[in-house]
């Protein structure tokens, strides 16, 4: 056995296993054959097998090429506000301030010396500044819109100011006229090393159409809007790159909620059927009883078809009489699920009743105990318009991920279409359901024909690779959760 080179359609050299069917295996065997050739180095300006770059603590940064020329690995990163997935084209790298323009009294910016191995980058930077008191933005030069659905365009920023809590950003993809917009309001609170994305594959982001009617295809420029009137100082943030990155498709989840019994005799059979994988949630206090909820045996069932299997609540958080006692039912959930033995669908919660706090404007306590027991995000209720937000990673944002509903009164068809406006733009969609009936539901329950058509539709979508249908629990290892 032995390898060899090959060059693709696409300009790459590939590797490939190559065996030989008369039985000899030896390099010279496969040579003599015509099965390989000897010279594996490719041409001059390939790159050497195993020669890395890397940092002082051993990370791999870069491939080492001939003369000692380094291409850097852009590196998978989550973030506050969004998630990044494969960046890969570099429209503009911020090496020149031309063609970059200013608004804002006192905004200034200039070139700074910058090493960003995350992103292979040596060289200058964009420095930008923002007084204490301004709004100011930095619009960056126009690009040739992408035309490919599902790339994103990103800023990777590293932020320097030493208090962010009161500057706000908006991080603007438009077309070349300014005139239709997406819009992205990432999270200040981080310092260091950032990325602001619109139209992410692998997840979604606060996007919203602020202006116009901006479509994906007619996306050609970028614009960092910053917001310092409430500022205590300076904002001061060091822009890398602009990029975008190619085609990941976006994520469909769909949460079962509760596991009355039609889970295990209506939802199990369907999903495998279509060949798509969903999540269960469960209430410790209803398994096993009265015939209506899944038993464990059923469960274990759902948990082996591949399936994930999450906690879940009797009763809204808001109900019980102490935050203690909503804090006590999470964990007792929590721990049920554990004790069965399931992992995927462990680590995130599903609210009850899609209430995700104990009281109004209790913005922390629910969410700091799920983080306590290791929760990795968390679930709540319904949204039904199309431009809303699905997916948002860091901070208390991925303990508060909003969900369609698919009840009694959800039309497959104009779900459908919010999925196909989300998909168009990048972005994850998380489905609500709950029990399944064959005719006459109502309330939280949908009817079979219902849930029929929305699942052919999300297979057909797959099988086109428009999107993903997956549990959540592989959507989480997507993102870096």
């Amino acid at each position: 056995m032995t390898i060899r080179f090959t060059k693709s359609w696409n300009g790459y050299y590939e590797g490939q296993i190559v065996t030989n069917p008369a039985g000899g295996n030896t390099e010279a065997q496969l040579i003599a054959l015509g099965y390989a050739v000897s010279d594996l180095d490719g041409p001059d300006n390939s790159f050497e097998l195993a020669k890395f770059a890397t940092d002082t603590s051993g990370n791999v940064t870069g491939l080492v090429g001939p003369g000692g020329e380094v291409i850097g690995i852009k590196r998978d990163l989550a973030y506050h506000g969004s998630a990044m997935a494969n960046p890969g084209t570099t429209l503009f790298g911020c090496t020149t301030t031309a063609g970059c323009s200013l608004t804002g009294a006192g905004v200034t910016m200039e070139l700074v010396s910058s090493t960003v191995p995350g992103i292979g980058k040596v060289g200058n930077s964009i420095k930008l500044t923002i007084p204490v008191g301004v709004t100011g933005s930095i619009t960056f030069p126009s690009f040739a819109p992408i035309n490919v659905r599902n790339q994103h365009i990103a800023l990777c920023v590293e932020q320097l100011s030493s208090d962010l809590t009161r500057a706000g950003a908006v991080y603007l993809a438009t077309d070349t006229g300014l005139t239709n917009q997406f819009r992205c309001d990432p999270l200040m609170g981080h310092a260091g090393l950032m990325w602001f994305s619109v139209g992410v594959g692998a997840s979604g982001t606060d996007v919203a159409a602020t202006t116009g009617t901006p479509t994906w295809q007619t996306i050609g420029a970028a614009k960092l809007l910053v917001n310092n009137t409430a500022g205590a100082v300076p904002y001061v943030v060091v822009i890398h790159e602009v990029c975008a990155a190619g085609r990941q498709p976006p994520t469909v989840s769909l949460i079962i909620d509760d596991c009355d019994v039609s889970a295990y005799t209506e939802w199990l059979p369907m999903l495998n059927h279509y060949g798509l994988k969903a999540a269960f949630s469960v209430i410790q206090d209803l398994t096993n009883v009265n015939g209506g909820y899944c038993t464990t045996a059923q469960l274990d069932r759902i948990y082996a078809a591949g399936h994930d299997i999450a906690p879940h609540g009797l009763s809204a958080l808001s109900s019980y009489g102490t935050v203690a006692l909503a804090k006590a039912d999470i964990t007792k959930n929590y721990e049920f699920v554990k004790s069965l033995g399931y992992t995927r669908g462990s680590d995130y919660y599903v609210y009850p009743n899609g209430v995700s706090e104990y009281a109004v404007g209790d913005a922390t306590s629910i969410a700091n105990h799920l983080a306590s027991l290791g929760m990795r995000a968390a679930y709540k209720g319904n949204v039904n318009f199309p431009g809303q937000s699905t997916f948002v990673v860091g901070g208390v944002g991925k303990l508060r991920i909003p969900r369609h509903s698919v009840d009694a009164s959800f039309v497959p068809a104009t779900l459908l279409t919010k999925i196909d406006f989300a998909t168009e733009t990048g972005r994850a969609s998380n489905l609500m359901a709950h029990a399944m009936v064959a005719s006459g539901a109502s309330g939280i329950a949908a009817n079979r024909a219902d849930v029929e058509t929305l699942l052919t539709g999300l297979a057909s979508r797959q099988q086109s690779t428009a999107l993903r249908v997956l549990p959540p629990s592989q959507v989480h290892s997507l993102l870096g959760l």
